[in-house]
């Protein structure tokens, strides 16, 4: 499993799902969420947060 740390950027929510913008280490990173800033209190713009993930679940872009 491989961690970044992050801030939240942005939170673009729709229904039960939320699009989280993150910044960590110069990087822009992305994760979509089963959640809602009204059910988690930590998803808040400028909130320290722990990005995990698998590298084999992982999208590159460029240009995005």
């Amino acid at each position: 499993m491989n961690v970044l740390n992050a801030e939240i950027l942005a939170v673009d929510t729709d229904g039960t799902l939320s699009l989280v913008a993150m910044a960590a280490g110069g990087l822009r990173l992305f994760a979509l969420l089963v959640e809602t800033e009204a059910s988690c209190d930590y998803l808040q713009i400028g909130g320290k947060v722990q990005a995990l993930f698998k590298e084999t679940e992982v999208s590159i872009a460029r240009d995005l």
